[in-house]
């Protein structure tokens, strides 16, 4: 059995979150102690360490959306949140300031044991609903898909790849389509997106040479009805882009998620 370690999953302490978070730099100072008083306690235990867990996720759902705790953004900053200068890439450039540091403190000290360091990066494969949501689309994938993993490229032994399904955007939201298959929490089963991802990271950051792991990966489904052919294809996804253009890629899944709803 191999320890992977994630020190940051979208949680924050209440009082971070009253002086603004990763809105603001303090927050990598304090981010960085909590690494240190980690790294020295249990660095010997650890065999992968993730800095952060969807770190855009964590930024649009609680700067952005206001939907987490600790965001509260105001209106102007719902606005502007997507601008170069808004919440959004305020919050991501500190949390990418924060891996870099987080990044050098561990293999600075844990030399001998010379763990890979890496990030989880939340990837969905999207499609538009219909022609008019084609811009939508673009414009996210322009935010989500490589600017975080692009900022810290330098800084990564390895890069980890969330994926569970496809949205399909329409509007400014997400549409359920009755001919799609959805697993019990309304994400949609395409396992051929992972494929398709993988493609996509691979042909732009295989000048790294650095493997890619499939970090998280599953499906809600009380019934166990669709788990297994869920496991089975995507594995198939993964190993066809094995096959197909790297053999640097590993399969990891996500209890969480696998595990059954009680």
């Amino acid at each position: 059995m191999k320890v992977m370690l994630t020190l940051f999953h979208h949680s924050l302490p209440p009082w971070a979150s009253e002086y603004g978070g990763w809105k603001l730099e303090k927050t990598v100072d304090y981010f960085m102690d909590f690494t240190r008083v980690v790294v020295d306690a249990v660095s010997e235990l650890v065999d992968y360490w993730i800095t952060f867990n969807e770190p855009h996720v964590f930024c649009m759902l609680t700067y952005c959306a206001g939907a987490w705790p600790g965001g509260h953004p105001d209106m102007l900053e719902v606005a502007t949140s997507a601008l170069p200068t808004g919440v959004f890439n305020q919050a991501m450039h500190w949390i990418s300031v924060a891996h870099s540091k987080a990044y050098d403190y561990i293999h600075e000290n844990c030399s001998s044991l010379n763990p890979p360091v890496g990030v989880a990066h939340h990837v969905s494969f999207m499609r538009p609903y219909g022609l008019f949501d084609i811009a939508a689309v673009t414009f996210a994938n322009s935010l989500t898909i490589f600017p975080y993993i692009d900022r810290i490229a330098d800084k990564l032994d390895y890069i980890g790849i969330n994926y569970y399904g496809q949205e399909v955007v329409s509007g400014v939201g997400l549409k359920l389509v009755e001919t799609d298959e959805y697993s019990e929490s309304g994400r949609g089963v395409y396992p051929d997106g992972l494929f398709r991802v993988l493609l996509q990271f691979h042909e732009r950051y295989k000048h790294l040479e650095v493997p890619f792991i499939v970090t998280e990966n599953g499906v809600a489904d009380q019934t166990d009805i669709i788990r297994r052919p869920y496991l089975l294809e995507h594995l198939l996804a993964v190993y066809a882009a094995m096959i197909l253009v790297s053999p640097l890629f590993t399969y990891l899944f996500d209890n969480h998620c696998l595990n059954r709803i009680n």
